[in-house]
């Protein structure tokens, strides 16, 4: 039963990590938004769910219900993390893009602007200009060049 319990504490963490740093994306989003609150409330619904199911599943026996209910609690809790993951993914490579983006500023006159003189693009964009601008169906990191101006 221990091992079970450190497992639990093991995923709830890690859960808990991904849901904590999609929700700043979301927050981020609904920021401007006039029912904003509701969906960062409704956010959190999906994880509650899953932290309810995972604990069922390890306190529980699982098999004692239908399997028909064990395959609905195993899906949900994939869909709801598979695409949570995606979606971190994404925001991970937007932010070591910054990232980097920061430390050339920092070694270089600390000038906000591109080298171009265009001011810099945001997230949205970013992801603008690699998708309507052609550079979808070559690699992602040709994307990088339209970070710094969109040409």
């Amino acid at each position: 039963m221990f091992n079970r319990l450190m497992a639990a504490v093991v995923f709830l963490i890690f859960f808990l990590a991904i849901d904590l740093y999609f929700y700043q994306a979301v927050v981020g989003l609904t920021s401007d938004y006039g029912k904003g609150k509701w969906i960062r409330i409704a956010f959190w619904i999906p994880t509650i769910l899953s932290i309810a199911a995972m604990l069922w599943w390890i306190f529980d026996d699982p098999y004692r219900y239908s399997a028909n209910l064990r395959n609905w609690v195993i899906t949900g809790l994939l869909a709801t993390y598979f695409s949570k993951s995606l979606g971190v993914v994404v925001l991970l490579i937007g932010d070591i893009v910054r990232l980097f983006h920061w430390i050339s500023e920092y070694f270089t006159a600390g000038d906000s602007r591109s080298s171009n003189g265009d001011q810099l693009i945001t997230r949205s964009q970013f992801f603008f200009c690699c998708c309507c601008r052609g550079c979808v169906n070559s690699a992602w990191w040709l994307c990088l060049r339209y970070y710094f101006g969109c040409t």
